[in-house]
């Protein structure tokens, strides 16, 4: 029987607590552990209630800041301030990060659940 490669997203939920900062660094590899070099590269996370729905709920891009790009040592940062979270009005949709060569041909890195813990303290 031949072999099956899938070059799939992998998969995690996202958690972000509203009205507190986020700030996440995850490291690519390779399937040998290698670092993924990714310098000239951007980036974009997409939140929508389901696959395919026409409805942003919220985007993170290297654009806007909130995707951080690490180059040569393969890290990806995804960050908000206090504010940007605070004003997340939503609980829980389905997310995918998308990662762009200099070339354009998108790789999508990682896709799950975007849940947002709702703020219960407010000042």
């Amino acid at each position: 029987m031949p072999e099956v490669i899938s070059p799939t997203a992998a998969e995690a939920d996202i958690i972000v607590e509203q009205g507190a900062s986020f700030d996440v660094t995850m490291t690519w590899t390779d399937e040998v552990g290698d670092l993924v070099p990714i310098e000239l590269w951007t980036a974009t996370l997409q939140v929508r209630q389901y696959p395919g729905d026409g409805s942003l709920l919220h985007e993170m891009t290297t654009g806007n800041g909130m995707i951080i790009l690490g180059g040569v040592e393969g890290t990806v940062r995804l960050v908000m301030t206090m504010a940007q979270t605070t004003a997340l009005d939503f609980a829980d949709g389905k997310y995918q990060l998308e990662l762009y060569p200099p070339s354009l041909e998108a790789k999508r890195l990682l896709k799950g659940r975007f849940i947002v813990d709702s703020e219960i303290v407010t000042t």
